[in-house]
């Protein structure tokens, strides 16, 4: 089982009910079951900071199905990896405040995590 640290303040700072539904979402698309623990190590996660051309499937796809449909230069790993992310980051709208900026915390770490296994 993998474990996902993200911030301690952020996470501390969210009800048990929040961290329960993050750790749901992380864990709702079938792949390695994820924990989610607060670490004071791990930077402070900063909603700005979402690159979201990452997410963006106009970037990742081409014109045409199914020959050409992913770039040769892209790894479908990384497609895997960020279709997984968008996944989760749309079931992080169920949250608000301190609960979304933890649950898109999990996210980009889960994601950074999974693209580091490309």
């Amino acid at each position: 089982m993998a474990e996902l640290k993200v911030n301690a303040a952020q996470w501390n700072a969210i009800s048990e009910d929040e961290r329960k539904q993050i750790t749901d979402i992380i864990n709702k698309d079938g792949t390695e079951k994820c924990t989610i623990v607060g670490d004071a190590a791990a930077p402070e996660f900063e909603m700005a900071k979402i690159d979201k051309s990452k997410l963006d499937p106009a970037e990742i796809m081409t014109v045409g199905f199914p020959g050409n449909l992913i770039p040769k230069d892209i790894n479908p790993c990384y497609l895997k990896c960020n279709a997984l992310a968008a996944a989760e980051a749309a079931g992080c709208v169920t949250l608000s405040g301190p609960g979304l900026v933890a649950c898109m915390a999990a996210v980009a770490v889960h994601n950074n995590d999974c693209n580091a296994g490309c």
